[in-house]
This record gives C-alpha cells, sequence and structure tokens, in this order.
C-alpha cells in the first residue's frame, strides 16, 4: 500500500516508483531486525525526501539510524526493547531506580508497563480474524466441562474470548 505524500505537489510517476522502492527497502531492512515502521513516517525523513526527488542521491550509509532515531512508530519499538533488556538485567540502572521507590511508586510504575503491554496487544490483535462461531461453541463447551477456575480462565484466555 503506498502512503499518502506529504509534498505540496502530486509526484510523478517516476517519483512515485522511488517513492515505493525505497519504502520497501526500509521496511524490509526494519522487519529483518524484528522492528516495523510506518510508512508515513518515513516521509518525514530528510534522506528519504531527497531520495525520491533526486535522481543521483543515494540513501546514506546511516539510513537505518535516521530511522530509529527520528521515525516514531521505530522510537517507540526500541524504547520498548530497551525498557525490557534493562528489566531482565537486574544490575540495570532501572532496577536500582525501582530500588529506591516506594511500594506505591513501584505499582504505579508496574500498571503504566501494564498498560502500554495491552495497548500493544491490543493492536496486533487487531488484525486477527475472528473466531468463527462453531470454534466459539467449542471452546464454551470445554469451558463448562472445566471444573477448575482459574483453568476456565486460561481457556478463555487463550481462546482470545477475554
Amino acid at each position: 500500500m503506498t502512503p499518502k505524500m506529504s509534498f505540496e505537489y502530486p509526484l510523478t510517476a517516476r517519483e512515485q516508483a522511488r517513492l515505493d522502492a525505497v519504502t520497501d527497502k526500509i521496511a524490509s531492512d526494519l522487519a529483518a531486525e524484528g522492528l516495523s515502521v510506518d510508512r508515513a513516517d518515513l516521509l518525514k525523513l530528510p534522506s528519504v525526501r531527497l531520495f525520491i526527488l533526486s535522481e543521483g542521491a543515494g540513501l546514506p550509509n546511516n539510513y537505518l539510524d535516521e530511522v530509529k532515531r527520528s521515525a516514531p512508530s521505530v522510537a517507540e519499538q526500541m524504547h520498548k526493547r530497551e525498557l525490557a533488556r534493562q528489566l531482565e538485567n537486574t544490575e540495570s540502572d532501572l532496577h536500582k531506580t525501582l530500588a529506591q521507590m516506594n511500594s506505591y511508586q513501584r505499582m504505579a510504575y508496574g500498571r503504566e508497563l501494564e498498560a502500554i503491554q495491552k495497548a500493544q496487544k491490543a493492536a496486533e490483535g487487531a488484525g486477527k480474524p475472528a473466531m468463527s462461531i462453531e470454534d466459539e461453541a467449542t471452546v464454551i463447551n470445554l469451558i463448562r466441562r472445566t471444573a477448575d477456575p482459574a483453568t476456565k480462565i486460561n481457556i478463555a484466555r487463550a481462546a482470545g474470548l477475554i
């Protein structure tokens, strides 16, 4: 899908082809690193705009660094990765900061992280197809036959019902 242009004029066919090529290249390079990018964010980057408008200009060697630093969607993913890395490392500055917080501050911080994770999961789940009626009925029957309440909840969560 071609992103909407933020140029003041319509692009020529040649410029549109260059736009498609550069956005596909950057998206695939980022996908190789496990990142995704909103293609509209790419149009705001100077190196991408220069590539589109100038036949002789290529992408600079550090174009991925520019994308990671300047594209909001990628910068947020990089921040989340860094946060997860710091949470895994018990000697990180984040753990030192958490140790200095009182219990209320730690709980508030944890709730903020949980809200971010829920929003991310909701965004990922939005593209999934809905469960068919037959599959949903099968899961509900399985839940009815299960005695343990915790297992019922786990089954419903795994099926995406709650």
